[in-house]
């Protein structure tokens, strides 16, 4: 009898030993995470249009970027010596940021004989009150925009109804990026943009230009009204400039 005992006892013991080793399966814990981006809404005022040959001090630009066209340590004033139209935005956006206040290419005698000629006459910009002696004219664009990098900016010219086929050219444009990369459209030929009743590119991102991209010339002469002698009548003529910025690709 006690034989059974013992043995029983021992049966019992291998079996709590079996079942105090079982195969243990991995486990996996997963925690989630959020962060939210985005843009930036606050509004900023552009900064100027300067000469390219302009030398910016470093403290204007951290770790020593100079893009040669931006000086954000510089205010623009506000006077008629400025010859552009500034229009402060959202940094994070899309913008035309400025655009030139107007062209006057003065006045002009002439007589019923430059109608027999078929030339094309050419009336340069006169600065007024503008101070080229200090600023640039020209168009700039700002791209704040994270997830979008498309834009083109045209021009097209309406208007100077008794001036038939007027046209106004820009010469000796510069071109500055401060970020990335950007073009001339292709309405330029040999380096002159011609303005007529088309919309032409006037310049565009290639492929991605971030922060302010300005197209801009640093003379008055170099805005040029152009007509026909065949068409020219007296009068005061006057036209209208329309400068669009589109979110796409040059086309």
């Amino acid at each position: 009898m006690n034989k059974i005992k013992l043995f029983s006892a021992l049966a019992m013991g291998t079996l709590a030993m079996t079942i105090a080793a079982p195969q243990v399966s991995a486990q996996v814990g997963v925690s989630g995470g959020d962060i939210e981006i985005t843009e930036d809404t606050t509004v900023v005022l552009p900064p100027s249009v300067v000469d390219p040959g302009t030398e910016l001090p470093d403290t204007i630009f951290p770790g020593g970027q100079k893009p040669g066209v931006t000086n954000p340590g510089v205010e623009i004033p506000t006077g008629p010596e400025y010859p552009n139209v500034i229009v402060p935005g959202p940094a994070g956006a899309l913008a035309l940021t400025q655009y030139p206040k107007s062209f006057n290419f003065g006045s002009h005698a002439v007589d019923a004989t430059i109608n027999f000629d078929a030339s094309i006459y050419s009336f340069e910009q006169e600065a007024g009150s503008m101070d080229f002696s200090q600023y640039s004219q020209g168009v700039q664009v700002q791209d704040g925009r994270m997830n979008n990098h498309d834009w083109h900016l045209t021009a097209d010219l309406s208007g100077f109804a008794n001036l038939a086929g007027a046209t106004i050219t820009l010469e000796n444009t510069n071109l500055q990026i401060q970020n990335g990369s950007a073009k001339k459209g292709s309405g330029f030929s040999n380096d002159v943009f011609e303005i007529n009743g088309t919309a032409k590119s006037l310049v565009a991102a290639d492929p991605k230009a971030k922060g302010y991209t300005s197209l801009f010339w640093n003379s008055a002469s170099d805005v040029k009204f152009n007509v026909s002698g065949q068409n020219i009548r007296t009068g005061a003529h006057s036209g209208t400039i329309t400068w669009t910025l589109n979110a796409t690709p040059e086309a």
